[in-house]
């Protein structure tokens, strides 16, 4: 069986409009996750990243037809849906495939991204294991109704399974297949927010224990992390294999767990790993001896949520907030 996931473009233009040249162009690491798990299980998996690659409708299909997959998915942020219903459409119309849905808005919006009748099934929250189900579903050894994480079509009806309950062990999961996108100098962070290319990425934990009330935790609110010695690995791999000189860790909030960023610099520091990185965190997740020991490992960019200094304020967005470890 053969898989193919596609990152799509932003058809009607540039996410940053006419400051296209000085956006950022990350890699899917969610898809290269996915990839890595089907890898490991020996079922071939292609990824077209079609929006770093910039590519038009036309050029997927030339892609789709020359790869010859079983499944076809596709994960969208909500702010590309318009664009990748239109990209579904055509698929849908070119061949008869099942074609899966994932990412950020099927897991927020369930019932609205499936409605629009082009996907079989929208996959929920995190899908590597969901992924690898429906594969064996598609191979006819599992019933769909037995799947959890999914949204899918019955006689017309729009059914719901059981939520599947996050990965605790993330060190569980292979490392993500990177090697299925384009060269990493392709990718690159917004200008100024970089000191060295190329950049590798790295997502070292899942979920934030904080309940601000603007944010919605699309990988839940209890936290769940790599070890150090894994995420090492990671960064030895990115470092010696393709020669990245920068790294962009990736996390909602990078040092909930403190000790673990401590053994970590350690880590870096014994190995004497020379590379530049940054991170975004909270602030009340720091101090000063955390951050000397950040910026002794190579740390030079740290950013933090600043969104108002009304204390009454920070009240109601509920930005400090009881942590969930």
């Amino acid at each position: 069986m053969k898989i193919l996931l596609i990152h799509p473009p932003f058809l009607s233009g540039s996410t940053w409009g006419d400051f296209k040249q000085v956006g950022a162009y990350n890699p899917p690491l969610g898809l290269c996750y996915l990839a890595a798990v089907l890898k490991e299980n020996q079922i071939n998996v292609k990824i077209v990243d079609a929006y770093v690659l910039n590519l038009s409708i036309d050029k997927i299909l030339e892609q789709i037809k020359a790869y010859n997959p079983d499944i076809i998915g596709i994960t969208s942020a909500s702010i590309l849906f318009e664009d990748v219903k239109k990209l579904a459409k055509v698929i849908k119309s070119a061949f008869n495939l099942p074609l899966l849905l994932g990412g950020p808005h099927v897991t927020i919006f369930p019932e609205d991204a499936m409605e629009c009748g082009f996907f079989d099934v929208g996959v929920i929250g995190e899908g590597e294991e969901t992924l690898l189900e429906l594969v064996r579903f598609y191979q006819k050894s599992l019933r769909i109704e037995d799947l959890k994480g999914i949204v899918y079509f019955k006689n017309g009806e729009l059914k719901k399974t059981a939520v599947r309950s996050p990965i605790r062990n993330l060190d569980d999961l292979p490392l993500p297949a990177i090697d299925l996108l384009p060269p990493l100098n392709h990718y690159f962070p917004q200008a100024f927010a970089y000191r060295r290319r190329p950049v590798g990425y790295v997502l070292t934990s899942r979920g934030c224990p904080f309940s601000c009330i603007y944010c919605i935790r699309i990988m839940g609110n209890r936290f769940r992390a790599h070890s150090p010695e894994r995420i090492v690995s990671e960064i030895e791999r990115l470092i010696f294999k393709f020669g990245v000189k920068e790294i962009h860790f990736s996390d909602d909030c990078f040092t909930v767990d403190k000790k673990r960023i401590e053994r970590l610099c350690d880590l870096i520091l014994e190995k004497r790993l020379k590379f530049t990185w940054k991170c975004i965190t909270h602030v009340n997740s720091l101090d000063y001896e955390l951050l000397k020991k950040m910026k002794a490992a190579g740390c030079w960019y740290l950013g933090v949520g600043v969104e108002t200094g009304d204390k009454r304020m920070m009240g109601f967005i509920k930005k400090i907030s009881t942590w969930i470890i």
